[in-house]
């Protein structure tokens, strides 16, 4: 089991029929304790996937953006930043 706190709600301006009626919410894992966990990126990337398959041929390439930017802008935050961080000032002694 997982715990979550819905932290918002998505608004669609086109639903997919597999959707009409549901509500999309925006979570925050949890841990045990009740402190937050992880991040919120996996819950909208996930909320895009259905448009990327079934949106049209406008939909799939901006959805493929999002996703791709989502997913990829913790790997840049939190790998490579730190790396050139330890490059440029530890290493070179270029910014002080």
């Amino acid at each position: 089991m997982q715990l979550a706190r819905v932290v918002g709600t998505l608004v669609s301006t086109q639903k997919h029929r597999a959707f009409v009626g549901a509500k999309l919410l925006l979570v925050q894992p949890l841990t045990s304790d009740g402190s937050p966990r992880g991040t919120t990126v996996l819950a909208v990337s996930g909320g895009l996937v259905p448009l990327f398959f079934a949106g049209g041929a406008l939909w799939h390439p901006l959805t493929a953006v999002h996703i791709f930017g989502l997913l990829f802008a913790p790997v840049l935050t939190l790998g490579m930043l730190p790396t050139m961080y330890y490059v440029f000032c530890a290493k070179l002694k270029i910014i002080k």
